[in-house]
């Protein structure tokens, strides 16, 4: 078994990395958060979760109008300004399932996060991705890879960190 990790910031390129490994292998399977930007703008608006080889695209997460108070009280799938869908994560974890059983790798993960530290999103599943021996590669933004690593026992990972562009080198 081998758990690949590509990691960096916010916005650096590791949704990218994770779908250009999964084109050059030409195997495996699994699931991309892909950014959905509001119309003429640059802000995102939400997230799509794509599975891989079906390229069927389910809603992951839309940018919640409302942020936490007493009219919009805390939830499991809320952070920050984002309201996920349970139903993203429970069709994901059905197909993640047929994966381990029909023994289909590496399996592609992007991203683990915030909501898998709080035990949500993808954290029912990971554990049984773990303990299949498949191979892995997820994305983990930098700033929670050693938590994720202690939190799900990650045996032996090699990292493949990105970095961001400088400012002078930023292709618009």
């Amino acid at each position: 078994m081998m758990i690949q990790i590509i990691t960096g910031p916010r916005h650096c390129g590791k949704t990218s990395r994770l779908l250009s490994m999964f084109a050059a292998n030409q195997s495996g399977d699994g699931f991309v958060s892909i950014k959905q930007i509001y119309p003429g703008g640059n802000q995102t608006s939400g997230y799509h979760l794509l599975h891989l080889s079906s390229q069927t695209s389910y809603p992951l997460a839309r940018r919640s109008r409302i942020r936490h108070s007493r009219f919009a009280p805390a939830s499991p799938y809320r952070l920050g300004d984002f309201e996920f869908f349970p139903a993203a994560f429970t069709q994901s974890e059905s197909l993640l399932a047929l994966l381990i059983q029909n023994r289909i790798q590496p399996i592609y993960l992007d991203e683990i996060g915030l909501l898998e530290l709080n035990d949500h999103g993808f954290a029912p599943i990971l554990p049984r991705l773990i303990e299949s021996g498949l191979d892995l590669v997820l994305s983990i933004r930098e700033r929670y890879l050693a938590q994720t690593i202690a939190k799900f026992s990650l045996p032996s990972p090699t990292i493949i960190p990105i970095s961001p562009f400088p400012a002078e080198l930023h292709i618009p």
